[in-house]
């Protein structure tokens, strides 16, 4: 169960819910810095940004530029269902590999499709490493 965990690639969906507009990250195992509004072409572009290199503590394979509502959801999520499920199996959870965040494009790259979350900083994919 644990090994088909880590090896699952866990795509983050996560939508703005409000709250969350602090400069201040204020919790241990985040290092994030804060990018403010990325303007981008057309309705893509990340709102109260931030460039994250670290989340509970859990080392990012790339830095990630995402929303402060998907920032705080991932560490959430981490805290709560990642993290305490791996435990110390393997040495435990300690780096997630990064192969998409912020990017303005429509969903799959597909031409005249709508806009993909990642468009708006609000998905991640990631995956262990």
């Amino acid at each position: 169960m644990i090994k088909s965990f880590i090896v699952l690639t866990l795509a983050l969906a996560l939508t703005g819910c409000g709250g969350g507009n602090d400069d201040q990250i204020d919790r241990a195992g985040v290092v994030a810095e804060k990018l403010g509004n990325v303007p981008g072409p057309g309705a893509c572009g990340v709102r109260d940004a931030y460039r994250v290199t670290s989340v509970a503590g859990v080392r990012l394979s790339q830095p990630a530029t995402l929303s402060r509502d998907t920032l705080d959801a991932l560490d959430d999520w981490l805290r709560r269902d990642a993290i305490p499920i791996i435990g110390n199996q393997g040495g435990g959870l300690v780096a997630i590999r990064v192969p998409s965040h912020y990017a303005c494009r429509t969903r799959n790259s597909r031409p005249g499709a709508r806009l993909s979350e990642h468009a708006n900083g609000r998905w991640v994919a990631a995956n262990s490493s």
